[in-house]
């Protein structure tokens, strides 16, 4: 389960990217399961995913991070980026994400 400080941290990105805050919009593997099921569909597989990646690392590029225009932001959030990059190295890792397959 993701924290607090890490969700705050992924709003901050698309705020400072896209000028209003945000977050990844995905559900657990279990709430989409039941939607599935709910939906009339069956499900033929499912599991997780470890990417081994830390959470915003694995889908926001540095590269993005730098083109940030208002430069107090791109300053502190590169400081954030690279922060997160050393954690990576040193082991920190992506929240597992689920998967399923199914069929109505």
């Amino acid at each position: 389960m993701q924290t607090f400080d890490e969700t705050l941290r992924r709003q901050s990105f698309f705020e400072a990217l896209f000028g209003e805050k945000d977050d990844l919009h995905y559900l657990p593997l279990e709430r989409l399961q039941e939607l599935v099921e709910k939906a009339g569909g069956h499900i033929l597989k499912s599991g997780a995913f470890e990417p081994g990646l830390p959470h915003y690392l694995a889908y926001i590029p540095r590269e993005y991070v730098a083109q940030i225009k208002d430069e107090k932001k791109r300053v502190e959030l590169l400081k954030r980026w690279d922060k997160a990059y050393e954690e990576w190295k040193q082991g920190a890792e992506h929240l597992p994400v689920g998967w399923l397959v199914a069929r109505n």
